[in-house]
């Protein structure tokens, strides 16, 4: 376990406005051109001000590029070294995304070694000097950032998720869409450095408290086939004499609430001691809820043009004490048998307001006719986390989803959507 020492890297000197080069060469890297890119050494002018900032993970080897407030940098999460989990190829979580208002830098995110270099990748999001998510990607060789890339999405539930595509080079996706790729230099992770679903605090003078974020799904990728991380403990002291978090974490053994291969940080959940095991024994893929809070933004923000979610249209209407609107997310659009469909349905009010407590069933109809109905409660972010998991046996062909919102005093709403097994 890494000792829970807080690390510091010197500001860059260069000011003003930040330029991004789209064409950098590199025969590793295949991105899109909606992906913005920073490798280092490359892309920046002489009046940069550096307003977009660049996430970090946990030192010696890891820093940001920033005008921050201070020069500090804090994590709490989850990391693993159970060996269904090493080696592995390849690593996923679907993070709740917010949007609040931040100085410096606060960051989600899971991450991955190689098992034959010094390179490793994380992917997820963070939000930096104001309160935009930004999805990103970075890949690390040998202490130094090597690429950086980084794409919109809106507030919600996302997967993100990196794994070996071919050969030795991974993809980098938000919710099943490739965003970026680059050649890792293996085709396997470390076995002996663990996975990790971390929150992060950068460029600042002092830990603060963060709104509430669950990790969900939190797994790895052998064989080709996803499965949940076994075990999870949470690995750092706020400082080398306060050894509990700097602000709260739980998993399972904290809270029965919360499913394995999952963890909340921040808002109202308690400190933990460092090295805590947050769940242990991971026998299904059942899904609960998760209490948690957010705040949503009044900025406009796009989805990745990658993503391969499907968003349903709902219907809605109104009686008596108020009106309930349904939409449904499933991720991804399109599958293979024995992966997992993923499904988010956020309530909210004729307002616009999340419903938090409202009841949620789910039912999905294969190809065949034969259907499954699921249920959930959504949080207090007005978000219900269902999840689908297809067998070997699974027919291929469309499914298609519909899903039931009800709470007391609203009428009932009903959202549908499809998949597709391939």
């Amino acid at each position: 376990m890494m000792s829970p020492t807080i690390f510091a890297t010197p500001q860059p000197t260069i000011k003003g406005p930040l330029v991004l080069n789209l064409s950098v060469a590199n025969s590793n890297r295949t991105l899109p051109s909606t992906v913005k890119v920073w490798p280092p050494g490359t892309g920046i002018n002489a009046s940069a001000d550096l307003s977009a900032l660049i996430p970090a993970h946990p030192a010696p080897r890891y820093k940001f590029s920033s005008t921050g407030s201070g020069s500090n940098y804090y994590w709490v999460g989850a990391e693993s070294f159970a060996s269904p989990a090493l080696s592995n190829s390849g690593i996923q979580g679907t993070v709740q995304v917010i949007s609040s208002q931040v100085t410096g830098c606060l960051s989600f995110w899971v991450a991955d070694e190689m098992s034959s270099n010094s390179v490793w990748g994380q992917v997820g999001y963070y939000i930096c000097n104001g309160p935009t998510p930004v999805a990103f990607y970075q890949i690390w060789k040998s202490g130094s950032v090597a690429v950086t890339g980084t794409t919109s999405l809106s507030t919600g539930s996302h997967q993100f998720s990196m794994y070996l595509q071919s050969g030795t080079t991974w993809a980098y996706l938000l919710d099943g869409g490739v965003f970026g790729t680059y050649n890792m230099g293996s085709s396997t992770s470390s076995t002996t450095y663990p996975i990790e679903a971390l929150s992060e605090e950068g460029y600042v003078s002092a830990p603060w408290n963060p709104l509430q974020v669950q990790f969900t799904q939190v797994q790895v990728m052998s064989t080709g086939v996803w499965s949940p991380v076994p075990t999870g403990y949470e690995p750092y002291g706020c400082s080398q004499t306060n050894l509990y978090s700097c602000w709260g974490a739980q998993g399972n053994l904290q809270n029965p609430s919360i499913p394995d291969d999952a963890l909340v940080v921040g808002g109202s959940t308690p400190v933990i001691l460092s090295g805590t095991t947050l769940w242990n024994d991971v026998t299904s893929t059942s899904t609960s809820t998760i209490s948690t809070t957010s705040s949503t933004s009044s900025a406009t923000t796009t989805s990745s043009p990658a993503s391969s979610s499907s968003m349903s249209t709902s219907s809605t209407s109104s009686q008596g004490g108020g009106t309930l609107q349904a939409t449904l997310t499933i991720t991804p659009s399109t599958n293979k048998a024995k992966s997992t469909e993923y499904f988010t349905v956020q309530v909210t009010d004729q307002y616009g307001n999340p419903v938090g407590g409202a009841s949620v069933s789910l039912t999905v109809m294969k190809p065949n006719g034969k259907s499954t109905t699921i249920t959930a409660s959504t949080n207090s972010a007005g978000q219900a986390y269902l999840q689908y998991k297809l067998s070997a046996a699974s027919p291929l062909g469309t499914y298609n989803v519909s899903a039931i919102a009800s709470a007391p005093g609203y009428v009932p709403s009903s959202a549908t959507g499809t998949f597709t097994v391939t």
